[in-house]
């Protein structure tokens, strides 16, 4: 988890975030990666928990990447609510969360 990310990404967290976060995380706790990666929302059916491939982030989040010495292909986001996606990458099975994004910093779709 980057901490020390100090921008539109950061974990400066209201309790309301912080809960959010923590349900979704926990209903996901449950779940295969494959039952994560059928599930989907809003309007356009889609996807809430799917690869990103670096080229298309913006180029803060990459450079951030090469700071954190994180080698990876893709990072994967998950939604959490209309705007907001937690970041990061999967490894071995596991989901290891870089970032909160509140409002598509990262990516913008």
């Amino acid at each position: 988890m980057d901490v020390e990310f100090k921008g539109d990404w950061d974990w400066e967290l209201t309790a309301k975030q912080a809960k959010s976060i923590l349900e979704h995380l926990e209903e996901m706790s449950v779940k295969t990666w494959d039952e994560i990666s059928k599930e989907t929302a809003g309007v356009k059916g889609r996807a809430k928990a799917h690869p990103q491939s670096l080229d298309s982030i913006v180029s803060t989040a990459r450079d951030r990447l090469e700071e954190l010495q994180v080698e990876v292909e893709e990072l994967y986001r998950i939604r959490i609510g209309y705007a907001e996606r937690l970041w990061g990458y999967r490894s071995q099975g596991c989901f290891h969360i870089l970032w909160f994004d509140r409002s598509h910093a990262i990516y913008d779709d």
